[in-house]
């Protein structure tokens, strides 16, 4: 990156990371995700997200946490039920929820502005057509919510 007048980060899954054997290597960020259970009870474990962060900190040390709404094919995946589950009320409520818990926590909570595979069986399409999640969509409508968080976190 140097070579080019960029920089280049490194990050990877907590989980891959801090469960290794041997010393974690050197990165930048690091990621992670909320369970499906969290997001279909409006709720975050703060039991689990305590250990998660004790965890981070005796293997990473400060080492920045971006937690997202991961994706996968399966239904059951965070996004799948963020999408397909929730109403667009109750999406807006968890991302308020998610994004004062985690700016307690010192961790960063990451908007699902556009993407996120919502499921190969998703019933619920980004503007009818589209198995990625859309925020701007007018079966999900969250992007407003999603700027005005945003907004507050600049001020």
């Amino acid at each position: 990156g140097n070579s080019k007048g960029r920089d280049i980060y490194v990050g990877t899954w907590v989980e891959g990371i801090i469960n290794l054997p041997y010393s974690s290597p050197n990165v930048d960020f690091v990621t992670y995700s909320f369970s499906s259970n969290e997001i279909i009870d409006l709720t975050i474990d703060n039991e689990r997200w305590n250990n998660i962060a004790e965890e981070i900190q005796a293997k990473m040390g400060g080492v920045p946490v971006f937690i997202f709404i991961d994706w996968a094919h399966m239904d059951t995946a965070p996004m799948g039920v963020f999408s397909q589950k929730l109403t667009p009320k109750q999406q807006k409520d968890f991302l308020k929820i998610a994004d004062d818990y985690f700016k307690e926590k010192k961790m960063k909570f990451i908007y699902p502005v556009h993407g996120g595979y919502m499921g190969d069986n998703s019933k619920t399409l980004s503007f009818g057509i589209s198995k990625n999640y859309d925020s701007l969509a007018p079966e999900f409508q969250t992007y407003e919510t999603i700027r005005e968080l945003a907004k507050k976190k600049a001020e």
